[in-house]
């Protein structure tokens, strides 16, 4: 055959006998196609690659969102769950204040009725012991008006004697029946 330069872009790559310049165009064609097969082969396998690692970040975005919304919503039941704890418990501290207060009121009420009572009780003991003495004032008094009745006149004239020394005596003051008998003659 012929022994012709090679005119193609690619240096010649291996100690290969010549060929024909048909041959030799077919063989670089083939090797193109090898090459362009390979390209595309490893072409697609990034575009696999990449698809896959584009899937493996929208399924862990989607892991995320739906492990951030069952955070989200668990954090919300939690935050309910807690309002609902602080309403209960102003609630009840509420009630406790209402109950103290209620309570307060009714030992005042019971205090001022204690008083009151204690205050009666003085009440009527002190016109009790004002009834026993004006009693025992009265029958003294009825005692002494029956025994002047039934006193002598010399009896009368003895005991107002008596109360007028008592009196001049810084003694007391003779009773008004006898007051009368006294400045008489």
């Amino acid at each position: 055959g012929d022994a012709r330069p090679e005119t193609g872009s690619r240096p010649k790559t291996s100690n290969r006998p010549p060929t024909s310049a048909a041959k030799q165009r077919d063989i670089e064609q083939a090797e193109e196609m090898e090459l362009l097969r390979e390209q595309q082969a490893g072409q697609a396998q990034k575009e696999r690659e990449g698809k896959e690692m584009l899937d493996r970040m929208k399924r862990e975005a989607s892991r995320r969102d739906t492990r951030t919304k069952e955070q989200r919503g668990e954090l919300e039941k939690l935050w309910d769950e807690q309002m609902n704890r602080d309403d209960a418990r102003y609630r009840q501290e509420k009630e406790i204040e209402r109950l103290r207060h209620a309570l307060k009121q009714r030992d005042d009420v019971e205090h001022k009725q204690t008083e009151e009572l204690e205050r009666l009780r003085n009440d009527v003991a002190s016109r009790a012991k004002a009834d026993v003495e004006g009693a025992a004032a009265f029958d003294r008094l009825l005692a002494e008006k029956h025994q002047k009745l039934l006193a002598t006149p010399q009896q009368i004239r003895d005991e107002v004697d008596q109360r007028v020394l008592n009196r001049n005596r810084g003694g007391g003051d003779l009773p008004p029946y006898l007051e009368q008998s006294a400045s008489a003659p």
